[in-house]
């Protein structure tokens, strides 16, 4: 198998996959640092100070209503994989692995339907520009899949 080098487009995105992983892994961790802690209202105010204009504060409160450290425990260990998951994903990006590219057109694919449901429910400039982006990248993957086809058709050779 040759090696390929990851192109700017390939290695922005990888960029982005790794941020967004090691952010949620930090989010993880947070979560079990304050396990058995009320951080609603510091997190509440956090978020409306910072992001006024998102309608994330209220339904933000309503979902930490009902955090235990069971549910607390449950959400860290999903952020952690989901952190570890986009972690990886950026690593192969970054190198152009094949398995990489079809990983971020699938993984980031998943979410558009979603997306656009809450363009609809909640339609703000955030959630827009969130979709745009997203529908962005998994057609710059699509394309880099179709535009560069090394395992379509052809038996893989062990070295």
């Amino acid at each position: 198998m040759q090696p390929r080098f990851a192109s700017k487009g390939l290695k922005a995105v990888a960029v982005l996959e790794i941020t967004k992983g090691l952010f949620a892994i930090l989010g993880a961790a947070w979560l079990l640092y304050t396990l058995g802690q009320n951080w609603e209202i510091a997190l509440s105010s956090m978020i409306e100070r910072f992001a006024p204009s998102l309608a994330l504060p209220g339904r933000i409160s309503v979902l930490l209503a009902g955090f235990n450290n069971e549910r607390q425990t449950i959400a860290a260990i999903a952020l952690l994989a989901y952190g570890v998951l986009h972690s990886i994903e950026g690593y192969g990006l970054w190198l152009a692995l094949h398995w990489a590219e079809w990983l971020g057109t699938i993984s980031g694919g998943i979410y558009i339907p979603f997306e656009i449901w809450e363009m609809f429910e909640h339609p703000s400039w955030f959630t827009a520009t969130v979709l745009v982006i997203n529908i962005l990248i998994v057609a710059y993957l699509i394309y880099v899949i179709k535009t560069n086809p090394r395992h379509v058709g052809k038996p893989q050779q062990l070295s």
